[in-house]
């Protein structure tokens, strides 16, 4: 297995605490994998320039437009997104990410940093599925429209509670490509003939957009095998309202080597 990874920033996001997650999240990926060379797109925001630079295998991507789409439930803005209390990455996303994974070398991963992914250890772990992560719960009307737009099965046979609405979900699926997330070369390579699907989506549905809900969506509807990876974990913290959590996710044994959903 030869791995590289991606990761983007944009320095106004989190409240402008981006940048200051991103060198945290940097450096400690570094300290434990040295020899995995990590992509920074920049976001078209403030230059992290002085931060990368710090690492000798670290290069930076500078973009003019951000791939961001905010919540709606922050802005009220009906072209934005109804998935997800902070917002998504959009068809820019995907863009970039197809082109880092189908570039011409030899590496046979990707992994997908965030500013919230803490590496406390080296990554050891190959990969049983070509997207591999930690699988998330979503709210059910999100995966309901996912189901219905990729036409994928709709069992409904995962269900949990929101706390915060006291609605009882039932959804189909778990979605991957969160942060921490693994993808086999091939995946991207399965995946490409049906990124139109996105990019339609995109243009349709934009406030249905998700990119972690849809890339998972996108890789059963193209033949990817999709499942756990052993070396990604979740902050239990951020899950501790998921009351049947050890009934439905994968319960943490305390050795993988990334945590998503960390706060620095």
């Amino acid at each position: 297995m030869k791995v590289k990874a991606v990761i983007s920033c944009f320095s106004d996001h989190a409240g402008g605490r981006d940048l200051v997650r991103l060198e945290k999240t940097l450096s400690h990926f570094y300290v434990h994998n040295p020899d995995i060379p990590v992509t920074v797109i920049n976001d078209a925001g403030t230059s992290p320039i002085d931060v990368v630079k710090k690492f000798p295998n670290y290069t930076l991507k500078n973009e003019t437009e951000n791939s961001y789409i905010s919540s709606y439930w922050n802005t009220k803005d009906p072209q934005d997104s109804l998935i997800g209390y902070a917002g998504t990455f959009g068809i820019l996303w995907y863009r970039r990410i197809f082109e880092f994974a189908l570039a011409d070398d030899d590496y046979s991963h990707i992994v997908f940093l965030e500013t919230d992914v803490f590496a406390r250890g080296r990554i050891t772990q190959a990969p049983k599925f070509d997207m591999a992560g930690y699988g998330m719960v979503s709210w059910d009307r999100a995966n309901d429209f996912y189901c219905d737009y990729f036409n994928l099965p709709k069992t409904k046979h995962i269900e949990y509670c929101d706390p915060w609405q006291n609605h009882n979900n039932k959804i189909s699926f778990l979605h991957y490509g969160t942060g921490g997330t693994i993808f086999s070369k091939s995946f991207f390579q399965k995946c490409y003939k049906n990124l139109h699907m996105m990019e339609e989506l995109y243009k349709s549905h934009r406030d249905w957009f998700c990119n972690d809900l849809g890339i998972t969506a996108l890789g059963m509807v193209s033949n990817c095998t999709v499942g756990e990876w052993e070396d990604l974990t979740v902050n239990e913290e951020s899950i501790s309202w998921l009351k049947n959590r050890k009934e439905i996710l994968r319960v943490p044994n305390g050795k993988e080597a990334l945590i998503h959903q960390y706060e620095f």
